[in-house]
């Protein structure tokens, strides 16, 4: 009588390879679709940096003003809070906004003097308001501080998985000897990165793009270079994205493109 081990068959040569076969085949088709979904997302980046240019650029030629910025906005849009120093902290209902200071420039967030960070979130609701976006906006900080961007709430998040746009201005004086930009004069910038942890209060500065992705978008849109022109990266000692480039002189600057992961944020340039 034949035993159970008896009866028990291995697989042939040519069944294991069929199967492995099989399985190279599966794993190819879900490599290449990551790929196709990677590259859509790219591809995302630039129209959404002509659309929120353009939003910005339309804002400013119908009312003479930045989003933001806008030191007339409660009269069209209503108050948050009639209060204007409890306004910048204040959600409201429908379109209720606050006032910006009317001084031409958008807020940054490391404008701490000022207590004017707001603006940076009060402008994706101005232009929201202004019906130059789609999307509802708080137009208020994160939980966490003044700094506090939260895609999706405050700021717009991006089609590229993770990331979002926040919208400042930096000058010389405000990026000299600052750990993560270049000492340049950017003026007016769309910021594209990941939230940080929500433990970590700031705007959009983590890695989202390989220093390969920022590379090819800044060659394709610009002049490929990290530290001159319309697109710009951080410094290659910054906290928040290390190793993106390798120089922290703008005119020796280059994306470090050995590198793996996620390695890089952009600056985006609007010339305002």
């Amino acid at each position: 009588m034949k035993t159970r081990y008896h009866l028990q068959k291995g697989f042939t040569l040519t069944e294991l390879a069929i199967v492995i076969t099989l399985l190279a085949l599966i794993l190819g088709g879900i490599v290449v679709g990551q790929n196709m979904m990677r590259s859509a997302e790219l591809r995302a980046v630039t129209t959404e940096i002509v659309r929120y240019s353009r939003a910005v650029h339309e804002f400013r030629d119908k009312f003479r003003a930045l989003p933001g910025d806008f030191s007339e906005a409660t009269t069209i849009w209503g108050a948050a809070n009639a209060n204007a120093a409890a306004c910048s902290v204040t959600i409201g209902t429908g379109t209720q906004t606050c006032n910006g200071n009317g001084d031409g420039r958008i807020a940054p967030q490391n404008n701490d003097s000022a207590g004017l960070q707001y603006e940076q979130f009060r402008a994706w609701q101005h232009m929201g308001n202004a019906a130059l976006l789609e999307g509802k906006f708080s137009g208020v900080a994160g939980p966490l501080n003044v700094q506090d961007a939260v895609t999706k709430t405050n700021v717009p998040a991006s089609r590229l998985a993770g990331a979002g746009y926040t919208l400042i201005s930096l000058t010389a004086n405000e990026t000299a000897g600052n750990a993560h930009y270049y000492p340049l004069n950017y003026m007016h910038v769309l910021q594209l990165g990941a939230d940080l942890a929500d433990t970590v209060p700031s705007t959009t500065l983590a890695p989202a793009l390989t220093t390969q992705e920022a590379f090819a978008l800044d060659a394709k849109q610009d002049d490929g270079l990290p530290a001159s022109g319309n697109i710009i990266a951080a410094k290659n000692t910054s906290p928040y994205t290390p190793d993106c480039t390798d120089n922290d002189v703008p005119a020796l600057a280059r994306y470090d493109n050995e590198q793996e992961g996620y390695k890089c944020s952009l600056l985006f340039l609007l010339g305002l």
